[in-house]
């Protein structure tokens, strides 16, 4: 398993900040209740973090993570139903954009905390 600890603490951390405010807010509320239950357990994290997107040695673009995690891991937030197919294929490109072992795609939704861990792809 590829940090198993840390990724513990922050799935932790996104347990509790549901626990304590709850279902039915935006995505930008739920990233603040993180954001202080990241920092209650001394976690270091940068928020909104932006990620340029490059061709032929040219920005074109840029991405906002929600969060990257003692520089090793990516957790972006969603709220709803379900993840969507472009949700996975967006954390996955931010994982190869910053070259990073692990993401958490965290969705918050009537029923509770869904998340899953996506692994950075090999390289060949």
């Amino acid at each position: 398993m590829v940090l198993p600890k840390l990724s513990f603490d922050v799935v932790g951390a996104c347990f509790e900040a549901y626990n304590e405010i709850g279902f039915g807010h935006r995505e930008k509320i739920y990233y603040r209740a993180i954001a202080i239950c990241l920092e209650k357990r001394g976690l270091k994290f940068e928020c909104q973090k932006k990620v340029p997107v490059f061709c032929c040695g040219e920005i074109i673009g840029r991405y906002f993570l929600d969060f990257i995690i003692e520089d090793q891991i990516i957790l972006e937030l969603k709220i709803g139903a379900r993840f969507k197919l472009g949700d996975y294929k967006q954390t996955k490109s931010y994982l190869v954009g910053l070259n990073k072992p692990l993401a958490l795609l965290v969705r918050f939704g009537e029923e509770g905390v869904t998340y899953t861990r996506i692994l950075s792809p090999k390289k060949k």
